[in-house]
């Protein structure tokens, strides 16, 4: 009985107090000047409405600053994750700091506050969603609002994977209004430079510059111009570990190929090692393939090198082919006079062990005449002058053909490396 009677007259306590609208000594909550303030600036106002007349134009100052991103090279879309740097002026929130205790900021929610319709013009996404996280805005006494929201940005990138892979990308993130053209919404860049690698961190690129330029633009829908910003970065590969799988192996292909023609004109394992050197490109080509998007615009030039010289291994192929049969085959006729002059007597003789007196070329000639192996070669009736011609014409087929695949080497790496 004596807690019902307690708890009537705290009941009857209460309902005096609501009645006189006075506050109980036991009552929680008081107002700071920051709730007077804030109640202040948003009694009627909407959100959704932009701050200035109909004939004002609102000035809105975009910065931006990189942390992270992403290149999706099989689909050429640049996944970016930046903080923005928005500043506009809203009318609607202007006080006197000294009527509110000095306050002279205030953090509002996102969702209170108006804030314009920024969106990027080349995101790749499926639908146009909001691309900016609800982060507090700070409001100035004098009115100007500050925003630096962090956002995410998937856009489109037009690769350019020629110089792969010590190759630089150039991606853009435009921004701009959606429905404000400039006469409601005028956009410019912000004054302080945005910083280009003080948050920046990725394993596989490193960010060169970010620029940023305004721009307009008519449409056929609208005579009013639309202002758009424009962010350009510029990226560079970090390629010590592509180095070591596509460089290395064209300096070990280019090294088996120029050996081959070193070995003696009679020996098989010419065709082993050029061989061996063609299934080492076709491994590394299905696997750029799996690697590297396939582009209209042309593939890179680490793969055009690979392509060329699989070219000239088959080239090599028949090259071997045809010396070691001129070496281990004896010949009935001697070598034709048009070709003896031009590679034996000449001067591509002279300078490639074709003529006689050489003693290498005497040599390797020497130890394929002796050799008594029947499988290899058929023991005729015909002059060990004539067979050593032929020997030697095939020694000087494979000095000519070494000096020339050098040349090319050379040239090809020029035109694919440097």
């Amino acid at each position: 009985m004596k807690k019902f009677c307690l708890l009537w007259c705290l009941i009857l306590t209460l309902s005096q107090d609501f009645a006189s609208g006075e506050p109980s000594k036991s009552n929680l909550w008081n107002d700071t000047n920051i709730d007077k303030l804030k109640s202040e600036l948003l009694k009627n106002y909407d959100r959704f409405a932009r701050p200035e007349n109909h004939n004002s134009v609102t000035n809105l100052s975009v910065g931006i600053t990189v942390i992270h991103m992403d290149l999706i090279e099989s689909k050429g879309i640049l996944e970016t994750h930046a903080w923005l740097k928005l500043r506009w002026n809203d009318g609607k929130f202007k006080w006197d700091p000294k009527a509110y205790d000095n306050i002279t900021m205030i953090h509002m929610a996102a969702d209170e506050v108006w804030q314009p319709d920024l969106t990027v013009y080349n995101s790749a996404e499926a639908t146009l969603v909001d691309h900016f996280a609800k982060t507090n805005k700070l409001i100035y006494s004098d009115g100007s609002v500050l925003w630096v929201p962090t956002s995410k940005f998937e856009t489109y990138c037009t690769m350019n994977l020629k110089m792969w892979p010590f190759d630089e990308q150039n991606c853009e993130i435009k921004l701009g209004s959606w429905t404000y053209n400039a006469y409601q919404l005028n956009l410019f860049l912000d004054k302080e430079k945005p910083a280009e690698t003080d948050h920046f961190h990725h394993v596989e690129w490193d960010l060169l510059k970010v620029t940023g330029e305004r721009h307009e633009k008519y449409y056929s829908c609208c005579p009013e111009p639309y202002p758009d910003i424009t962010f350009y970065l510029q990226f560079r590969r970090r390629s010590p570990m592509f180095k070591a799988i596509a460089v290395v192996p064209a300096a070990v292909i280019v090294f088996m190929t120029l050996t081959a023609f070193w070995l003696p004109p009679q020996s098989g394992e010419k065709l082993l090692l050029n061989g061996l050197a063609c299934v080492i490109i076709c491994i590394l080509l299905v696997y750029f393939s799996q690697l590297l998007p396939i582009f209209s615009a042309g593939s890179p030039l680490i793969v055009t090198f690979y392509s060329n010289t699989l070219y000239l291994l088959c080239i090599s192929f028949i090259i071997s082919v045809i010396v070691i049969n001129m070496s281990r085959n004896r010949k009935r006729s001697p070598v034709p006079k048009s070709i003896k002059s031009f590679f034996l007597d000449g001067f591509i003789g002279g300078i490639f062990g074709g003529k006689q007196g050489d003693t290498v070329a005497d040599s390797q000639a020497e130890e394929l005449k002796e050799s008594e192996d029947h499988h290899i070669i058929q023991m005729t009736a015909t002059s060990p002058k004539i067979h050593n011609e032929w020997i030697r014409l095939a020694i000087v087929i494979d000095r000519l053909a070494f000096v020339i695949y050098i040349i090319v080497f050379i040239l090809m790496g020029f035109l694919h490396f440097v």
